[in-house]
């Protein structure tokens, strides 16, 4: 086989790989917006109702108090152990708590 069809099928397999990824990009941006709208239907629900909902209000206080005190590893387990979440979870979840804490209500 000469090196321009080994640079050829090279680019080929490039090609269809930047295919295969544009299409799956194209259908997790559907996807993100499917959930969009369909949080935004229940949140509309919830006010037509008069159901205040606060995802926050149920976490246990060992978890809060050490996210407030900046130990976010081990908020991050205690949430693990309470929730069955994953690693990744918890510490993306803690995060946001944390994050969400700062912001000013």
């Amino acid at each position: 086989m000469s090196e321009h069809s080994l640079l050829m099928s090279l680019y080929g397999f490039i090609v269809f790989l930047l295919s295969v990824l544009i299409m799956k990009v194209n259908g997790l941006q559907k996807r993100a917006t499917a959930v969009t709208r369909v949080e935004r239907k229940v949140d509309l629900l919830l006010k037509e109702a008069g159901i205040e909902f606060d995802p926050w209000s149920n976490i246990p206080a060992a978890i809060l108090e050490a996210a407030e005190s900046g130990n976010s590893m081990l908020a991050a387990r205690l949430y693990r152990d309470w929730s069955g979440a994953d690693s990744f979870e918890a510490t993306l979840f803690i995060e946001e708590l944390t994050q969400r804490k700062r912001q000013p209500v």
